[in-house]
């Protein structure tokens, strides 16, 4: 089979006998022998089983796990092309289910390996490691390209150790590159090994900060909703990025790509000034704030913020930030549903001239978009890491009077079919 085209998920695109097939590892020129996984009335699954023919496009991979890991999806592309057709990708996606032809501007790099400074490891009783692209069964994992240089001194240190444990009683290890030290936390199921724990990772606990949750066995949760420390951890971390160290917890989410974050923040901010600089600092709403990531830079920068969150434990941890870094006077919070709370600070008659959209995944409520005008909304910045759920929003934002500007990308998760945009949309003075 020919593969003609690269899907959004990263898979290659072949035609039999008239039906489709997405092939995952393969490149737009190559010529496959395949093996069929999956069928579906319209399309299928497969997995690469001879190359006979390789692509213009096609390189080496780095890792040695490549053809296996389901961890990244991309290293077997050449990267100029590569990144040609995701600003394509992009532009189809948004002509298909968005508002039509958009351009989007060229995307925005930096380092392309060991910028990972989070990583989840699964266990069974044979490996340790990542989920098989095929089967979803765990690889034993040495070592990650894409995750930071300590991270990967930290896991050599660890893997060995943790063959003390059974899968059953340990399933998953998580790891964390903090400001200050690297953190380790175990996912148990059964606090009657802490001891053994302690005892195992003794020799460690000064270089390591070392945590452990608590889960059930086939708990589907990534890692535990609370970090216990094992020894004398502290139960609040820091997380730098640019001047900014965010108080956080130990389990609280946190950006994968420090260095990429941080240009994403300068970039938005280097917009909003552009955008304010012949006037009055305007105030700024910043909705899905997290721990404050956008909002606190620019309440430092001068701006009065507005962060709403669901995650009561961020809007915790940015209120701490803000009351450390002297920021009270610009910087407020509230928790709850975004969309509920936008029909709130309607009717409490706020004002914003911007807002900045986070929002997970699936998008934005439908329902939101009709308050956006009623606050004073000028201007509205809009991080997405879903092509698709832009697309449609993209249309919404364009029934209710906010016409698009600008669609930035950034390569927020090199090696892999993810990417994240920064849309720009301006009120319509007409409507």
């Amino acid at each position: 089979m020919d593969i003609t085209r690269l899907a959004f998920t990263g898979e290659g695109i072949g035609s039999e006998n008239g039906k489709t097939y997405f092939v995952a590892k393969t490149v737009p020129g190559d010529r496959i022998r395949f093996e069929k996984l999956v069928e579906k009335k319209k399309f299928g699954r497969g997995k690469i089983l001879e190359l006979l023919q390789a692509s213009p496009q096609r390189i080496a991979p780095r890792c040695k796990y490549f053809d296996t890991c389901g961890g990244c999806h991309l290293q077997h592309i050449e990267p100029s092309w590569l990144k040609d057709e995701k600003i394509n990708q992009l532009e189809q996606t948004f002509a298909r289910l968005g508002p039509g032809h958009v351009k989007v501007l060229p995307i925005i790099e930096a380092e392309a390996w060991n910028y990972r400074n989070r990583l989840l490891y699964h266990r069974n009783d044979q490996a340790q490691g990542y989920r098989s692209v095929h089967t979803r069964e765990i690889l034993d994992i040495e070592t990650c390209e894409i995750a930071t240089l300590e991270l990967n001194e930290a896991w050599s240190l660890v893997r060995e150790k943790l063959r003390l444990f059974s899968a059953t009683d340990i399933p998953k290890v998580f790891l964390r590159s903090t400001h200050d030290r690297t953190l380790l936390s175990f996912s148990i199921t059964d606090l009657s090994i802490v001891p053994k724990l302690q005892k195992t990772f003794q020799s460690i606990s000064q270089t390591y900060w070392i945590y452990y949750s608590i889960i059930e066995q086939d708990s589907y949760q990534n890692h535990g909703n609370e970090f216990f420390p094992l020894f004398d951890e502290p139960k609040t971390i820091f997380h730098q990025i640019g001047d900014i160290k965010y108080l956080s917890y130990p389990q609280s989410f946190s950006q994968v790509n420090s260095k990429m974050a941080e240009i994403m923040m300068n970039h938005l901010i280097s917009s909003i000034q552009n955008l304010t600089k012949q006037k009055e600092a305007p105030s700024i709403l910043d909705l899905y704030c997290g721990s404050g990531f956008f909002t606190l830079p620019l309440a430092k920068k001068g701006y009065t913020t507005l962060g709403i969150e669901l995650d009561r434990w961020a809007i915790e941890s940015a209120q701490a930030t803000t009351k450390t870094l002297g920021l009270g006077d610009r910087a407020r919070w509230r928790v709850g549903k975004a969309d509920r709370l936008l029909k709130k600070l309607v009717a409490e008659k706020e004002k914003f001239s911007i807002c900045v959209l986070d929002p997970p995944r699936k998008g934005l409520e439908k329902s939101m978009f009709e308050w956006f005008q009623s606050l004073g909304i000028q201007d509205l910045f809009y991080i997405s890491c879903s092509p698709p759920t832009l697309a449609r929003d993209m249309v919404h934002m364009k029934n209710h009077g906010y016409n698009l500007q600008s669609v930035q990308p950034f390569e927020m998760f090199p090696q892999t079919y993810h990417i994240e945009t920064l849309t720009h949309f301006q009120l319509d003075k007409n409507h």
